[in-house]
């Protein structure tokens, strides 16, 4: 009843972005909440978020990811051509890092970017940090060097212009809250803890 008293939307794109390993389905039940909001709330279309990353070390996984950002800027352009509005971001977790990276380097498309429980530093500090190893085959030492380059390649690519919000929770389970906090530019950042899981 709660969400039904909330603001009306007004109509522009908001795309969502699931996190590591997820796929539409998970970010269902958000879009089709906005949709009932007024907006035109669309998926992001590329199946589950890094399944063909077969890397073996951080860099090879940056590459990939860089790719997939590619085709994610592809279908924003598409989007803001088929409205003549910016789109909004809403990126889960590891979706969030592509989001708030596009918002560097493509900021005539994108409105702003909102962002869930994503893994902003050191990504050690994740639940999932083995797990990404293991499903990759890279379980081994990563080179600090390589760790540092994780971190500011989300924030490269261009002056920031794009107003992100990053919700995240000391108790989420998974982020760590020493990562859990966008760095980019602080007059366009909003970092606000929410209580959640």
């Amino acid at each position: 009843p709660v969400l039904r008293t909330l603001p009306k939307g007004d109509g522009h794109t908001i795309m969502t972005i699931p996190g590591f390993m997820g796929a539409d389905g998970s970010t269902a039940l958000l879009r089709r909440f906005l949709q009932r909001q007024g907006y035109n709330a669309v998926p992001w279309g590329m199946g589950r978020n890094a399944s063909e990353a077969s890397a073996d070390t951080l860099e090879e996984f940056m590459e990939h990811r860089a790719l997939l950002e590619q085709e994610i800027a592809r279908r924003v352009e598409h989007e803001f051509n088929a409205s003549g509005r910016k789109v909004t971001l809403i990126g889960w977790s590891l979706g969030g890092l592509y989001a708030v990276a596009l918002a560097h380097r493509h900021p005539q498309w994108i409105r702003q970017v909102i962002t869930l429980g994503t893994p902003f530093g050191d990504p050690r500090g994740t639940a999932m940090y083995n797990v990404m190893g293991r499903l990759n085959g890279s379980a081994g030492e990563v080179s600090e060097e390589s760790l540092r380059n994780w971190v500011a390649y989300t924030y490269s690519g261009g002056k920031l212009r794009v107003p992100i919000l990053t919700l995240f929770s000391e108790t989420d389970g998974i982020v760590g809250k020493g990562i859990a906090r966008c760095e980019g530019d602080p007059d366009y950042v909003t970092n606000m803890a929410v209580m959640a899981s």
